[in-house]
């Protein structure tokens, strides 16, 4: 009996309180990398890598770095934000991530290897889990019935663009859906609004991605059902038909058990697509074959047939000797305003083309001596590729030292000396 009262007693003196050790069941952080890279370099060497960590997970993640050793033959060229340099490993520090977080930063690298570039990113992180402790609790009071919550489901979406994109290349966009809830969906489905100033790439949607609506500027996949934690993602591209900024708008949609609706928040991707300036240059003789003393005149056109501007043109003409340099045309032109008689070579001055805009520049020359003469013009600008070099044209004039036998006898050119002569038969 003595017992029983002492084990009473020190119950009695113990505050009960049933939530105090109930501590949250936290299960440790699980960062992903994922790396999207283009299937080939461009024609300068470079290689642009967009690096994707994502904390799928409730808990925080701690000290997460993500490092690169530079392949053989590679060079870093610029990175959104800016690695730590270790040798030749790259180091990005990208600290504490919450759950359900994500961080994104872009790389580009300079080749000089003619086969393949294997780039291999490495994470690494702490693993650690936050609790919180009540410091004070009260004894219960009356007892109440609290109604228990009923779970929602919960779709995230994450959608992937390039945020820098040339006219002439196809927008590849990337989406990822998840059941981020803790109950099962069904009837999961995906839809994107990509941008009306674009086209869709036929066969570009992977997944069974259909193209809807009168407009074709919506995509739709039907996903199914997914369970908690499921994950699915869709690619497919568009081909921007003008320059500007593109918005792409997408956003995922299902059904929980007892049929209620559930969708994802709107994901947006912004890419502006900027455009390429090209440069078509031609070159003509006015008269050919010329008789020695007589003129011609050499035309050079040159033209923007691209949807960017064309900057700091520059032009030079190259005249043989055997010609005489007689005039340059437009003649308000600074270099021709200064030219002298007799010179061979002509520099233009800098202009600028915008895109379809054209220019036209003529020099008349006097024949001196037969001879096949190769008239030769250079053209370099801030557009064109500087390891390619400028652009080179040629045109090739005859002259000959023969006269007309009448002033009515018209000037054939080489080849037509016999039909010439039986004309001046007749």
């Amino acid at each position: 009996m003595t017992s029983f009262l002492f084990l009473a007693l020190l119950v009695s003196n113990h505050d009960w309180c049933p939530d105090c050790d109930k501590t949250p069941d936290v299960e440790p952080p699980v960062v992903a990398l994922r790396v999207l890279a283009p299937q080939k370099s461009t024609d300068t060497g470079m290689i642009t890598y967009r690096v994707i960590a994502t904390n799928r997970s409730i808990a925080k993640a701690f000290d997460i770095k993500v490092k690169l050793d530079l392949p053989e033959k590679t060079t870093f060229h610029a990175g959104n934000p800016q690695p730590d340099k270790q040798q030749n490993t790259l180091v990005w520090n990208i600290g504490n991530m919450p759950g359900k977080c994500q961080r994104q930063f872009e790389v580009t690298l300079k080749t000089d290897a003619d086969s393949v570039v294997e780039a291999c990113f490495r994470i690494s992180y702490e693993h650690g889990v936050c609790v919180s402790t009540i410091t004070a609790c009260k004894p219960p009071g009356k007892a109440e019935t609290l109604p228990v919550p009923k779970t929602t489901g919960q779709l995230s979406l994450t959608k992937i663009g390039p945020a820098r994109q040339g006219m002439g290349t196809p927008i590849l966009y990337s989406m990822t859906v998840t059941n981020s809830g803790k109950i099962p969906l069904r009837e999961v489905e995906l839809e994107d609004v990509f941008p009306s100033n674009s086209v869709y790439v036929p066969g570009s949607a992977d997944n069974q991605g259909q193209l809807m609506g009168p407009e074709s500027k919506r995509m739709l996949w039907r996903l199914g059902n997914m369970l908690p934690g499921e994950t699915r993602t869709v690619t497919f591209k568009v081909r921007p038909n003008q320059v500007g900024t593109f918005l792409n708008v997408a956003h995922a949609r299902g059904l929980d058990p007892d049929g209620l609706k559930v969708q994802s928040p709107d994901s947006h991707a912004t890419t502006e697509v900027s455009g390429m300036a090209t440069i078509y240059m031609e070159v003509k003789d006015l008269q050919d074959p010329v008789f020695v003393g007589g003129s011609t005149m050499y035309t050079i056109l040159v033209r923007n047939t691209g949807t960017a501007s064309a900057g700091n043109i520059r032009l030079q003409g190259e005249v043989p000797t055997g010609l005489q340099t007689t005039r340059v045309m437009p003649e308000n032109e600074g270099a021709a305003a200064g030219f002298r008689p007799g010179e061979g070579r002509i520099n233009f001055a800098t202009f600028n083309l915008e895109p379809k805009q054209e220019k036209l520049f003529q020099i008349e020359v006097r024949a001196e001596r037969e001879a096949l003469y190769r008239f030769r013009v250079f053209l370099t600008s801030d557009v064109l590729d500087p390891a390619r070099g400028g652009l080179v044209e040629d045109e090739t004039t005859t002259v000959v030292n023969e006269k007309p036998v009448d002033s009515q006898t018209q000037l054939q050119p080489p080849g037509k000396s016999d039909q010439l002569a039986r004309q001046t038969a007749k």
